[in-house]
C-alpha cells in the first residue's frame, strides 16, 4: 500500500513538471509557423513569406526578418528586437508592430 501510494506521487509530480511547460505554451498566443507580410514601409517585402518559431513565449523570425527575437505574453502583447525595436500586439492570425526608429507598421498574417 505504501509503495502504491509513493509511485501514485511520483507520476503526480513527473506529470506536475510535465504540464507546467504546457501550460507556458497555451498562456502566450499561438504565432509560431508562417507567415506573409501584408504591410512593411519596405514595400518590397510585402507579400514575402516569413516564419516564425515559438518556444513557449519566446520568438526567433526567420528571412527576411532573420536577426530579430521577441517574446509575446499571454493578452498578446509583443515585443521584437533586433536590428529594429517593435512593440505591437500579437495572435493566431494576426500580428501588428509599431518597429522604430522609423515609425515603421509591420503587419504579419496567415
Amino acid at each position: 500500500m505504501i509503495r502504491t501510494l509513493f509511485l501514485v506521487g511520483l507520476l503526480g509530480v513527473v506529470c506536475g513538471a510535465c504540464s507546467s511547460s504546457d501550460d507556458d505554451k497555451a498562456n502566450c498566443p499561438d504565432v509560431g509557423g508562417d507567415w506573409h507580410v501584408t504591410q512593411h514601409c519596405d514595400a518590397s517585402l510585402i507579400d514575402e513569406h516569413m516564419t516564425v518559431i515559438a518556444n513557449g513565449c519566446s520568438l526567433t523570425f526567420g528571412a527576411p526578418f532573420n536577426g530579430f527575437t521577441g517574446t509575446v505574453s499571454a493578452d498578446g502583447d509583443i515585443s521584437v528586437n533586433g536590428p529594429q525595436s517593435c512593440e505591437g500586439v500579437a495572435s493566431a492570425s494576426d500580428i501588428e508592430l509599431i518597429c522604430t526608429p522609423n515609425s515603421c507598421v509591420v503587419k504579419l498574417e496567415r
